[in-house]
């Protein structure tokens, strides 16, 4: 089956337009008007052409669909009336992972935005047979995923995510932990972002002009105003954190940071990196000293803390300042 996440999705689209008893014969205009509208960009009647060609074909390439043009009624219909992709079986594997996929989002369930999840995949599994079982005791209780703590902010989840989508200015209170205060803002969203069971928010600040990063578990009110508008400068999603540690980044130049890690951490920093740029430099029976490309943030001190005597800084030296200070100060709480 085609692998291409837009390409079935407009499979979809056109299975369902076909057997649509209430407007017989779409055209190829038709078809790819639909699909525009689901997947909000616009498709060509060209590519419709490609995917029904495709979606003749036989399995594994296609679904062997019965798609034929009417000369008389001017459009394409099914030859076989109850034939859909539907029915086309997927391998155990692959409704193993939709039944671990939908469990895992169920988990959410009290989240205003996910709130017609169940329902939704009630549907799904009626139309496809699936077999879905949320309730499993097998499912829930001896597969256990990660569980949030607190769902505190996730309640603007459905809010920031229409505005995101539609470019749409938020007003909205803000409280500053390490400041104790709350401050007013407007901005325009630009990413939605979560990390570890916590969800964040990358906005387009008026007055500031500059990109920031609210944790949405601190905004203690949110107004969504109606007001479209255009992000004052390009926003590189892929690159905005590129340099960061965990969820806040700084603006200029990433700097060169070298570590010696001792074991058994090695192998656990090994396996689960500090961050992407990571190299190891050197390895012996008793250390190895790593590499990272970032900006010096406070995520990145926890995490060399985090370690304890099982980390040292090597580079640069006002890291290893910060690190040797924050040390001392703990020690003299004891």
């Amino acid at each position: 089956m085609p692998k291409n996440k837009s390409a079935v999705i407009r499979h979809r689209v056109i299975n369902n337009c076909l057997r649509d008893k209430r407007r017989r014969f779409p055209t190829l205009q038709e078809l790819a008007d639909a699909c525009s509208h689901i997947l909000e960009t616009n498709i060509s009647p060209s590519t419709i052409e490609k995917d029904i060609r495709l979606m003749k074909q036989d399995r594994p390439v296609g679904y062997e669909a019965p798609i034929v043009f009417s000369r008389v009624e001017n459009g394409y219909f099914y030859k076989e009336p109850h034939y859909s992709i539907d029915e086309v079986g997927l391998e155990p594997e692959e409704w193993e992972a939709i039944r671990y996929a939908a469990l895992l989002l169920f988990q959410y369930k009290e989240v205003p935005v996910f709130a017609n999840f169940k329902a939704a995949i009630e549907r799904i599994d009626a139309s496809l047979q699936i077999g879905l079982d949320l309730e499993d005791p097998f499912l829930s209780k001896k597969i256990q995923f990660e569980q949030p703590v607190s769902l505190s902010g996730y309640e603007w989840l459905g809010s920031i995510s229409d505005a995101l989508r539609q470019s749409v200015l938020l007003e909205f209170s803000y409280e500053n932990i390490y400041k104790n205060e709350v401050k007013q803002y407007k901005a325009v969203p630009a990413l939605l972002r979560e990390q570890k069971n916590r969800w964040y928010m990358v906005a387009w600040v008026e007055g500031r002009d500059s990109y920031l990063t609210f944790a949405l578990d601190r905004i203690r009110s949110l107004r969504v105003t109606g007001e479209k508008r255009k992000l004052s400068q390009s926003f590189d999603t892929d690159n905005f954190l590129k340099h960061a540690v965990g969820i806040i980044d700084q603006e200029g130049a990433p700097v060169t940071v070298k570590l010696r890690i001792k074991p058994p951490y090695h192998k656990l920093v090994a396996l689960d990196p500090l961050h992407q740029s990571q190299q190891v430099l050197s390895t012996t029976g008793k250390s190895s000293i790593i590499q990272l490309s970032v900006h010096i943030t406070h995520e990145l001190h926890q995490r060399i803390l985090a370690m304890g005597p099982h980390c040292v800084v090597l580079s640069p030296a006002a890291l290893k300042t910060a690190i040797k200070k924050q040390l001392l100060e703990t020690i003299e709480q004891y």
